[in-house]
């Protein structure tokens, strides 16, 4: 819930374009997480949109991660992002252990469709969870409170 210290981000694999990666410094920044899934329409349309944000927020303290699902294999993700210049963190999701939904990480987050995006402030407290354009919003507002 919004205020409450946020679920921490462990997937079972950090990835990038380039296949698996080490795990992105959080501390102190704005945490912007796209939960999403390869095989989801949605997903894949506000992609564009995603990497725009990303390259907008470059130089502040901001970090945006796609945490996917869990059903996928660190090789896939990385051949999707290589061939969608995606150049953010992405991470896959571990299984829930009850196997049900997308992931552990997504349960801990109540997260039952996709895309959901969840903004986490420097504090590490959840500040947003919803949909992607007010999602921007209020990342660009913990950022702009931060600068001053």
């Amino acid at each position: 819930k919004v205020g409450q210290a946020a679920p921490p981000l462990a997937p079972v694999a950090w990835v990038n374009a380039a296949g698996q990666s080490a795990p992105p410094d959080q501390k102190g920044k704005v945490v912007f997480v796209d939960f999403w899934g390869i095989y989801c329409g949605p997903c894949i349309a506000e992609l564009p949109e995603l990497q725009a944000l990303a390259n907008v927020f470059a130089k502040d303290n901001f970090l945006l991660i796609g945490l996917h699902e869990s059903s996928a294999e660190v090789a896939e993700v990385a051949e999707f992002a290589r061939k969608q210049s995606m150049t953010f963190q992405l991470a896959i999701d571990r299984p829930a252990g009850d196997s049900l939904g997308f992931g552990a990480t997504f349960k801990a987050y109540g997260v039952r469709a996709i895309p959901r995006f969840v903004v986490i402030d420097q504090e590490g407290r959840i500040a947003y969870i919803g949909r992607f354009k007010q999602a921007a919003v209020e990342a660009e507002k913990l950022l702009t409170k931060a600068k001053k």
